[in-house]
């Protein structure tokens, strides 16, 4: 899926954190999180960035969210910078772009009623009559599978599938263009992850919203995603087409992820890869590329200067000097 009209869109985006408190005597060192990463986000894609855990990918959510400020860089929304908006343009920026979160016990109030927790981010906006709000209520309850009459109840009366569901609805009472995803099915049973991935593909297919998925499971991504980008220690490494990235990766990272993932067939062995090392510490990154102390293919010049970033195949990116 191409980018032509992107409706976000991330320029060098850098997020650095200061470890150490100010009245410590150890000096304080510098955890690089995130470290110049740049991507769009089409209208109407799903756009998955996966990578073990530490990799950087929940920090790009939580800085476009704009719940840190990053160190450097820029986010672009319909063109505008979002570090330039005005505090009303930032409401609006805050409306158009919603969160999903991936611990569906911990994101829903437990001494609100449902009706109101998923009307509360309607109702910051302006206030709504009782009658408007039970019939909103019951419509936002219906476009994610659950009987409006629901609305009563508290969070405790619901199963973790469906209080998923009841934190998809709170996110489109909005009408959000694009949300964030952060985990979204990580927390639920096998059984369940499926229906909530589905209902959340043909809630794009009716509304027009733009996803950014952010998940380790590779299978759960390459389902559901149109574009996939792979993230290693802060930097993204990978970037293509779904079906491209899972059949014909470029870099050695994204295929070591791949031959990791368990296959469903009991005739198939599995050879997983193995590295070299155990992942580097992001206070004090390799210098040159960032996976050349795992990687079976590094060179010399792979510790002496940082893979370019480029387009190796159409649409199809990898930062990798053996390619």
């Amino acid at each position: 899926m191409t980018t032509a009209q992107p409706v976000m869109e991330i320029k060098h985006l850098t997020k650095h954190y200061a470890t150490g408190s100010p009245w410590s005597l150890r000096k304080s060192r510098t955890v690089h999180a995130v470290d110049d990463v740049s991507f769009q986000l089409g209208t109407g894609e799903t756009l998955g960035i996966v990578g073990e855990s530490g990799c950087g990918k929940t920090t790009v959510s939580r800085v476009i969210l704009g719940l840190v400020p990053p160190t450097d860089g820029q986010i672009l929304f319909q063109g505008s910078d979002i570090s330039r908006l005005s505090r009303r343009q930032r409401h609006d920026y805050r409306t158009e772009v919603q969160a999903v979160f991936q611990d569906p016990y911990g994101s829903l109030n437990p001494r609100m009623r449902v009706s109101d927790i998923i009307l509360e981010p309607r109702t910051v906006q302006r206030r709504l009559g009782r009658r408007e709000a039970k019939q909103l209520s019951g419509e936002l309850l219906e476009s994610v599978g659950l009987p409006g009459s629901m609305g009563t109840r508290f969070p405790h009366e619901f199963s973790g599938g469906q209080r998923q569901r009841l934190a998809i609805a709170r996110a489109l009472s909005v009408n959000p263009s694009v949300m964030v995803l952060d985990e979204p099915v990580s927390a639920l049973d096998v059984s369940i992850r499926a229906q909530v991935i589905n209902l959340l593909m043909d809630l794009q297919q009716e509304r027009g919203l733009s996803y950014l998925l952010i998940a380790h499971d590779l299978a759960v991504v390459a389902h559901s995603s149109h574009r996939i980008g792979v993230m290693y220690l802060g930097k993204l490494v990978e970037l293509g087409p779904s079906r491209d990235v899972v059949t014909h990766p470029l870099h050695p990272y994204t295929q070591l992820l791949l031959s990791a993932h368990p296959v469903p067939n009991p005739n198939v062995r599995p050879t997983p890869k193995q590295t070299n090392s155990e992942l580097p510490s992001p206070i004090n990154p390799p210098s040159g590329c960032r996976f050349r102390t795992r990687c079976p293919l590094a060179a010399d010049v792979c510790a002496e200067r940082e893979p370019e970033f480029r387009e190796l195949e159409p649409t199809h990116w990898v930062a990798c000097h053996m390619r």
